[in-house]
């Protein structure tokens, strides 16, 4: 039970022996937390994930990457993916697709189960075309034709990868 301080009046320790994070679930659409963790604990696409980086204001991939940051750093203490959800609340796909929520208790209406398939097919999407994205490159009509860049499936599939998360104890 939380105390009068909130999250930060408890005590994570009594219960979390390990070194691993977990998700601050105070948050409206806090819903998406255990499939984040999924993702985080699939170690190809957190390299992916990891290894991502741009310029672009409210980058879900970004993000992404941060809050991976802040789970292999965390050193057990949860955290939080306000950013994360701050850049999902900024793309109008996500709203139309019912996957924001601006109180936590306005999820009660709504199939979780389809809401969940619904979040992790957009995820992925975005995912693939944020990472894709900076690879594309305009080309001039004295550019001779190149191969289309790896898509997020071939880049899974790829053996060859340059970051990964320590280890965990």
């Amino acid at each position: 039970k939380l105390g009068k301080m909130g999250a930060n009046d408890f005590d994570f320790d009594h219960y979390n022996k390990t070194s691993f994070c977990g998700l601050e679930a105070s948050l409206p659409n806090s819903y998406c937390n255990a499939m984040l963790q999924v993702l985080y604990f699939t170690e190809k696409m957190r390299i992916i994930i990891l290894n991502h980086f741009c310029s672009r204001e409210s980058c879900l991939v970004c993000e992404l990457s941060f809050l991976f940051h802040m789970l292999d750093t965390g050193h057990g203490i949860p955290c939080q993916p306000a950013n994360f959800l701050r850049a999902l609340r900024t793309i109008p796909e996500a709203s139309a697709l019912g996957l924001v929520f601006s109180e936590a208790n306005s999820m009660s209406k709504t199939s979780v189960p389809r809401l969940i398939q619904s979040w992790n097919r957009f995820i992925l999407q975005q995912v693939h075309l944020q990472c894709t994205e900076k690879l594309k490159k305009p080309s001039t009509i004295l550019d001779s034709p190149s191969p289309p860049p790896p898509g997020l499936a071939a880049q899974l599939a790829s053996p060859d990868w340059s970051r990964s998360s320590p280890a965990k104890k």
